[in-house]
């Protein structure tokens, strides 16, 4: 697909790095098989921030605040050892919604190929 003034392609959201993980049920813990290290997230089409900055007063006159980051979504391990995508309360209350599409962005532990099996070779 072309764009007015651009003579290249638009590439996919796979090649740019995106991976979509559908919601199956809805969950507070999305399985990521894989991921060592979140770099961007969108549920649906729409930008997830990965943290939020909280702006609250530090003194009882209100004249010294304090700035706190908080992040919406954590990795975590589930009982398995495999990585998934805790969010946070202040993030839709800490659920993924059953039937969004996840678009996850990262570094990943890429899990090699299976080996081609092993022809031998046939006789004289």
């Amino acid at each position: 697909m072309f764009f007015h003034g651009n003579s290249k392609p638009a590439i996919s959201d796979t090649e740019a790095g995106w991976r979509a993980i559908s919601v199956v049920e809805e969950c507070q813990a999305l399985a990521v098989p894989n991921l060592k290290r979140l770099t961007g997230l969108r549920v649906g089409r729409l930008d997830m921030p990965l943290e939020q900055v909280l702006r609250l007063p530090h003194n009882a006159d209100r004249g010294d605040f304090v700035k706190i980051v908080l992040p919406n979504v954590v990795i975590d391990k589930d009982e398995a050892g495999e990585p998934v995508l805790m969010r946070s309360r202040l993030s839709n209350f800490g659920v993924w919604q059953k039937g969004e599409t996840v678009w996850v962005r990262g570094e990943w532990d890429e899990v090699p190929a299976a080996p081609a099996p092993v022809v031998p070779p046939k006789g004289k």
